[in-house]
C-alpha cells in the first residue's frame, strides 16, 4: 500500500471542488462530436470547392457555347458574302429576295451574340492589350452593315468596274474585318479557356488533399482517444481492485482514492461510502453485543415475578367468566326485538331511496339531453354555415373551370396559327432549296409539336367538362344537404323544448320525494341507534367472555413462554459472545 493510499484513519477522502466528473461515456460523444465537426468541416470545404468548379465548368460551357454561336455567327455572313459574289458575278442565278432573306437572319444572331459576349465581359476580365467580347460586336454589326448596303446596290446595273469595285469591298470586310474579330475572339477564347482550366486543376487538387487530411485525421484521433480511454480504464479498476482487496482482507480502514473524474471515481467513492458504513456497522454489532448480553441477565430475573403474576389472573378469570354468562343470554333476547323492528323501517327506507334515487337520475338525464340538444343546435348551425362557405367555394371553381376553357381555346387558336406560320416557313424553305432544308426540318417539327399540343388541348377541354359536370352533380347534392340540415336543426329545437319542461316536472316530483326519505331516514336511523346499542352491548358481553378466555390460555401460555424465554437467553448469551469474537477479526 502506498502512502498515497495508507492515512491516517478518521480522514475523509474528498474530492477537490470545483472539479467536474466527466464520464466514459461523455468523452465518447466529445470524440464523435469532434469527428463530426471535423467531417463537417471538410464536407462543407469540399461542397464549396465543389461549388467553385461547378461554376469553372458552367464558365467553360458558357465560353464554348459563345464560340460555337461565333462560328455559325462567322459562317453565316461568310455564305452571305458568297452569296452577295455570286449575284455580282451573275445576277441571273440570284433568286429575288433571297439576298435580303439571308441578310434579315443575321440581326438575331448577332443580338444573341451580344447577350453571350456581355455575360463573358463579366465573367472574364480582360487584359489591357485586350479588347472586351462586346466591343468585337461592333465589328460584326459594321461588317453587316457594310452587306446590307452593297446588297441594296445590286438592284442597279453593274458595270465592270463597279463590280470590281464591290468584289474589293467584300474582300477588305473579310480579311479587315471579321478575320481580325476572329484572330482576336480566338486568343481570348484560348486564354480564357485556359485560366478556367487551371483554376479547376487547382481546386481538384486542394479537395483532394483536404480528403487526405480528413482521412488522416480519421485514423489518427480514434487510435490516441483509445489509448487514452484504456490508461483511464487500467487506472480506475487498479484503484478500485485495491479497495475491494483491502474490503476482502477485513481491513475496513483503507482510505485510498481513485483520482478520475469519471464512472470509475465514482464507483470508488461509492465503495468507500460502503466500507465506511460496514466499518460503522460492525463497531455498533460490537457494542450491541455487549447490551445484549446484559439483557439476558436481566430477562431471567424478570421470568420468576412473571410466574407469581400469572397464578394470581387464572384466578380473577374464572369468576368473572360466571358473572359474564348470565349477562350475554339477557341482551341475546333484547337485540331480537329490536332487530326485527329495525329490519323493517330499513326497507321502508330503501325503497324511498330507490325512488328518490330514480328521480334524480331522471332529472339529471333530463339536463343531459337539454345540453345534448343545445350542442346539436350549434353543431347543426355551424354545418349549415359550412356548407354555405362550400356551395361558394363550389361555385369559385366552375367560375375558374370556365376560365380555364377559355384559356384552352386560346391555346387552340394558337396552335392553328403556329401550324399556319410552320406551313409558310416550309414554303418558304422549299424555295430556299439546298439552304433551307434544315429550316423545312424545323418547321415540320414546329408543325407535328402544333398538332400534338391541339391534341392535348382537346383533352383537357373534354376532361374539364366531364370535372364540371361533376361539379354540378355534387353542388345539387350538397343543396339538397344543406334542406337536410335546416330541418334537423327545427326538430332539434322542438326537442330542446321537450327537455326543458321534462326536467322542471322531475326537478318538483324530486323534492316531494327527497321530503317523504328525509322522514323515513329521521325514523330509520332512531330505530338504528337503538338496535346498535342493544348490538354494542351485546357483542360487549361476548367480547368480554372471549376476552376472558383468552386470557386464561395466555396465562397457561405464559408458563411455557418463561420457560421458552430463558432458553433463548441462553442461547442469545452464547450469540453474543460468538458476535463478539467474530468481529474481533476485523480492523475497524
Amino acid at each position: 500500500m502506498t502512502e498515497k493510499q495508507q492515512k491516517k484513519p478518521g480522514e475523509k477522502a474528498q474530492k477537490k471542488p470545483g472539479k467536474r466528473r466527466l464520464g466514459l461515456a461523455k468523452q465518447l460523444l466529445m470524440l464523435m462530436l469532434i469527428i463530426a465537426a471535423v467531417n463537417i468541416a471538410s464536407g462543407g470545404l469540399i461542397i464549396y470547392l465543389n461549388t467553385q468548379v461547378a461554376g469553372d465548368v458552367n464558365a467553360n460551357n458558357e465560353l464554348a457555347d459563345a464560340e460555337r454561336s461565333y462560328r455559325e455567327l462567322s459562317d453565316a455572313i461568310l455564305e452571305t458574302m458568297l452569296y452577295v459574289v455570286k449575284a455580282i458575278d451573275a445576277p441571273e442565278t440570284v433568286g429575288e429576295g433571297a439576298l435580303q432573306e439571308r441578310l434579315s437572319a443575321l440581326p438575331a444572331q448577332v443580338d444573341a451574340l451580344d447577350e453571350k459576349f456581355a455575360t463573358l465581359d463579366e465573367q472574364f476580365e480582360a487584359l489591357e492589350d485586350e479588347p472586351e467580347y462586346r466591343k468585337q460586336i461592333g465589328v460584326i454589326r459594321m461588317a453587316y452593315d457594310n452587306l446590307e448596303l452593297l446588297s441594296g446596290q445590286l438592284d442597279q446595273q453593274l458595270d465592270t468596274q463597279t463590280r470590281s469595285r464591290l468584289l474589293g469591298d467584300l474582300i477588305n470586310i473579310y480579311t479587315v474585318m471579321l478575320e481580325m474579330t476572329t484572330d482576336n475572339l480566338n486568343l481570348r477564347f484560348d486564354r480564357n479557356v485556359e485560366e478556367t482550366n487551371e483554376r479547376l486543376d487547382g481546386q481538384v487538387q486542394l479537395a483532394s488533399t483536404i480528403a487526405i487530411i480528413n482521412l488522416i485525421v480519421l485514423a489518427v484521433l480514434p487510435y490516441v482517444m483509445s489509448i487514452n480511454f484504456n490508461r483511464r480504464i487500467k487506472r480506475g479498476l487498479q484503484g478500485i481492485m485495491a479497495r475491494i482487496d483491502a474490503y476482502g482482507a477485513g481491513d475496513f480502514t483503507y482510505y485510498g482514492e481513485v483520482k478520475e473524474r469519471n464512472e470509475f471515481g465514482e464507483i470508488d467513492a461509492k465503495l468507500g461510502a460502503m466500507g465506511k458504513q460496514l466499518r460503522e456497522t460492525i463497531q455498533a454489532t460490537v457494542r450491541v453485543s455487549g447490551d445484549v448480553l446484559r439483557l439476558s441477565d436481566t430477562i431471567e430475573r424478570r421470568l420468576g415475578t412473571n410466574r407469581e403474576a400469572s397464578e394470581q389472573v387464572r384466578g380473577g378469570i374464572v369468576t368473572g367468566r360466571a358473572l359474564l354468562t348470565g349477562q350475554y343470554d339477557e341482551t341475546a333476547a333484547i337485540s331480537a326485538i329490536t332487530e326485527e323492528v329495525s329490519a323493517s323501517s330499513e326497507e321502508i327506507d330503501a325503497t324511498s331511496q330507490t325512488i328518490n334515487s330514480d328521480m334524480q337520475q331522471m332529472r339529471g338525464s333530463s339536463q343531459v339531453g337539454l345540453q345534448r340538444m343545445n350542442q346539436v343546435k350549434r353543431q347543426v348551425q355551424e354545418t349549415a354555415e359550412q356548407f354555405g362557405g362550400l356551395l361558394e367555394a363550389f361555385q369559385m371553381m366552375q367560375e375558374r373551370y370556365n376560365q380555364i376553357s377559355g384559356f384552352l381555346t386560346g391555346i387552340r387558336e394558337l396552335n392553328e396559327q403556329t401550324s399556319l406560320l410552320s406551313l409558310n416557313a416550309s414554303i418558304e424553305s422549299a424555295r430556299a432549296g439546298e439552304h433551307g432544308r434544315g429550316f423545312a426540318v424545323v418547321a415540320d417539327e414546329i408543325r407535328k409539336l402544333s398538332v400534338q399540343t391541339d391534341q392535348i388541348a382537346g383533352s383537357i377541354a373534354g376532361e374539364i367538362k366531364k370535372m364540371q359536370g361533376d361539379l354540378d352533380r355534387s353542388g345539387g347534392t350538397i343543396r339538397r344537404f344543406a334542406e337536410v340540415i335546416d330541418q334537423t336543426k327545427i326538430l332539434s329545437e322542438e326537442s330542446g323544448a321537450t327537455f326543458e319542461e321534462l326536467e322542471a316536472q322531475s326537478a318538483v316530483l324530486s323534492q316531494q320525494v327527497s321530503d317523504i326519505s328525509a322522514s323515513i331516514g329521521e325514523i330509520s336511523k332512531g330505530m338504528g341507534e337503538i338496535v346498535g346499542s342493544v348490538e354494542k352491548l351485546t357483542t360487549t358481553s361476548s367480547e368480554v367472555n372471549d376476552s376472558m378466555k383468552h386470557m386464561n390460555t395466555l396465562s397457561e401460555e405464559q408458563y411455557r413462554i418463561s420457560d421458552e424465554l430463558g432458553g433463548l437467553a441462553d442461547q442469545l448469551r452464547q450469540a453474543s459472545q460468538d458476535l463478539k469474537q467474530r468481529t474481533a477479526a476485523f480492523k475497524v
